[in-house]
């Protein structure tokens, strides 16, 4: 696009024009617009168009029907003017121009529209790779190299592309990373006709114009692209190479590839390949800067992950002197995918193969520091520990460092099944004490595994059910308080079912047959009858106050709604009817919900309830947590939660985990935390205060 920017005084005269719809006035704007792509729009132009917007915008159906106003709304968000109503008009324009797309909000969503931290220019090259983004286009990837677009799944918004391999993008992920290639390109023409021939002496400039200019969006740098689609097939790589140096070639051949050596790779997935012939690796300081410029370059792309630490851990294997690639690491971006936590740092480690896990934990700890490394074993599945243990005298630690990190996570009851089993299998005196505290082990139990983790659940369950050790060690070696406060533990242990419970149980007897009076201490389950649906004066109000609300004032507000969106005609593309529909249904399932409620539930202040030695509506009871900590809940009725002010309805989870209890009783939060019920009291005096019904 030419340069024909405008003076402000021109601006205003054009921008006067454009008010009367003025087609010239309107394509003179566009051409204005397209000469800030690439820079910054004055000040002082960017506040005239601030100013008239709605102007230029002034029926934001009517600007994203019009293919002239339309183009000049995207020519501005390229030059990158933002605003609410430039956004409007994006949505807009996005429902008209793709209205074959089955799920235009889920579209809009993708390219960003109404996301602010969306930069108003990506979402212009998201709108433009969309446009051209069609099944069997040629796309060029900065990992992958050149690939075809084998399937677009418009429903589950998925792209799936032929690359070497098949690889799958998601709509925001391909419109962020593809490039396509325009039809008729030059690029489309160089990779489809196979017969081509290459010629060395053609101009550099010209060609990468050429090809840069292929691509929506064009590519900043086409070397890449054109060594992708030349070599092997057009050219070899010395005459590829020769030409783009402005060095002699021998002219036109199809030789095969040479191969690369592993300090001449572009990217990590061409490093992969040549580091499976390379020997013993010594590194120039060029080489550690152009390892540098490559691992930073895909150190934050989540499709570049694997080879990422793949690579990494591979070059750690193979050299003897690592100080580069220890200050190659510390040159890498901060948000460096493979560290940025817990869970991307296993799915890699568990993905490595088995040799190179240690060279990728080391190299890991040099990144991040051995305290970092430390915490971090304390996450991997039990098969890496060995490993782990084997590299923390090279750097320059012990098992006791990673033992007190393991105890101290034990202790938190924040441990994994895989570090209870490690610490099991030291046999010292100090891990056998871990285990003096049984609730650890039941707390652990109840945490949902996959994967790698499940063997080390089995192990420790195994152990708990088997191994007549590890249950003394968890009995505190038999004593009373020991055998009663495990005892408690396994009747009320989510973690157990009712079979293991009651063989684990008959094992206590059979080690300590003095416990026989411990565990035969059952308390007599009652049947207990359905609680009365009942809730506070408050909170029937409240509700009752809603249903007025709903019955007079809004639904025939949404009534009148529906009538006046109705008068707009056209109902499949107005949106003031769906919204207006959408309310009407949520009114009257809300106001049948609030009905049927108010008509079965009791009003009561709870100032009758007896309270004796378990917990029922209308008390308060006080809870020890995980062995630390004192809370307070009150018990009210149906309706009548508050958080914040530790108010409970009976019929939340944990009300529920309550209601019935006693005191002494052990049990699991629905939050899996061990908690013991201390103290069952009345209601406070300002509690009951609240709840009062007032006279008639």
């Amino acid at each position: 696009m030419s340069e024909s920017t405008l003076s402000p005084d021109d601006l205003e005269e054009t921008l006067l024009k454009v008010a009367e719809k003025d087609t010239a006035a309107i394509e003179s704007l566009t051409v204005m617009a397209g000469c800030y792509r690439a820079k910054d729009m004055p000040s002082e132009i960017k506040s005239l168009l601030t100013d008239n917007l709605n102007i230029i915008i002034d029926d934001v159906a009517h600007s994203s029907e019009n293919p002239i106003l339309r183009e000049l709304i995207l020519e501005l968000a390229a030059a990158g003017f933002d605003s609410m109503l430039m956004r409007d008009a994006l949505a807009s324009a996005s429902r008209h121009v793709h209205a074959d797309f089955p799920d235009p909000a889920g579209l809009i969503q993708a390219l960003g529209i109404f996301d602010v931290g969306v930069n108003i220019r990506n979402v212009r090259r998201r709108w433009d790779v969309f446009s051209i983004l069609t099944e069997n286009s040629i796309v060029w990837h900065s990992s992958y190299g050149i690939g075809r677009i084998s399937e677009i799944d418009s429903f589950s918004d998925l792209v799936y592309i032929r690359f070497r391999n098949r690889e799958r993008f998601n709509v925001v992920q391909a419109m962020m990373t593809l490039s396509i290639a325009k039809q008729d390109s030059f690029a489309t023409a160089l990779i489809s006709d196979e017969k081509s021939s290459f010629n060395a002496k053609q101009s550099l400039e010209e060609f990468d114009r050429r090809l840069a200019q292929s691509f929506v969006p064009p590519l900043d740098n086409p070397a890449g692209a054109a060594e992708a689609i030349l070599v092997p097939d057009r050219t070899n790589l010395k005459t590829f190479l020769a030409w783009r140096s402005g060095g002699e070639a021998d002219g036109v051949t199809k030789k095969t590839l040479q191969k690369r050596e592993w300090n001449e790779a572009r990217a990590l997935e061409e490093l992969k390949t040549c580091l499976k012939d390379a020997g013993a690796i010594v590194a120039s300081e060029r080489d550690a800067e152009a390892m540098l410029k490559i691992f930073s370059f895909e150190a934050t792309k989540p499709l570049s992950r694997f080879v990422f630490s793949e690579c990494l851990a591979t070059l750690w294997s193979m050299c003897s002197d690592r100080a580069w690639i220890e200050a190659m690491m510390k040159g890498l971006p901060k948000d460096t995918l493979a560290w940025s936590d817990e869970g991307t740092f296993i799915e890699l480690t568990c993905k490595l193969p088995a040799r190179l896990v240690p060279h990728w934990l080391y190299a890991s700890a040099v990144a991040q520091g051995n305290d970092w490394l430390l915490n971090t074993i304390t996450t991997l599945p039990l098969r890496f520990w060995p490993m782990a243990e084997k590299i923390l005298p090279e750097l320059e630690l012990t098992t006791n460092d990673l033992f007190t990190v393991v105890h101290e996570k034990l202790r938190r009851k924040n441990g994994s099944a895989d570090a209870a089993v490690w610490i099991w299998q030291q046999q010292t005196e100090e891990s056998l004490a871990v285990f003096s505290n049984s609730s650890i082990v039941f707390k652990i139990l109840t945490f949902p595994v996959k994967g790698e983790f499940i063997k080390a659940r089995k192990q420790l369950l195994k152990l708990l059910m088997e191994n007549q050790d590890f249950q003394r060690a968890l009995m505190g070696d038999g004593s009373d308080k020991g055998i009663d406060k495990f005892v408690k533990i396994i009747k009320s242990s989510m973690a157990l079912s009712q079979g293991e419970q009651q063989s684990l149980l008959v094992k206590i007897v059979r080690i300590y047959p003095g416990a026989a009076e411990i565990v035969a201490d059952r308390k007599k389950v009652v049947a207990r009858r359905p609680l009365p649906k009942l809730t506070s004066f408050p909170s029937y109000e409240e509700r009752r106050l809603e249903l007025e609300e709903i019955a007079n004032q809004k639904i025939p507000k949404n009534s009148a709604a529906i009538a006046h969106a109705r008068s707009y005609g056209d109902l499949r593309e107005n949106a003031e009817y769906k919204a207006a529909k959408d309310e009407q249904r949520y009114l009257m399932a809300r106001r049948g919900e609030l009905e049927n409620g108010l008509k079965e539930v009791m009003v009561t202040d709870f100032s009758d309830v007896r309270v004796l030695d378990a917990v029922v509506p209308g008390c308060t009871v006080e809870l020890l947590i995980g062995g630390t900590d004192t809370e307070k809940y009150s018990i009210l009725g149906l309706w009548d939660s508050a958080p914040e002010q530790n108010i409970l309805s009976y019929e939340t989870p944990l009300g529920k985990a309550l209601i019935g209890k006693k005191v002494g009783d052990i049990f699991t939060t629905p939050q899996n935390k061990t908690a013991e019920v201390k103290n069952i009291s009345k209601l406070s005096s300002e509690i009951q205060k609240s709840l009062e019904i007032p006279e008639e």
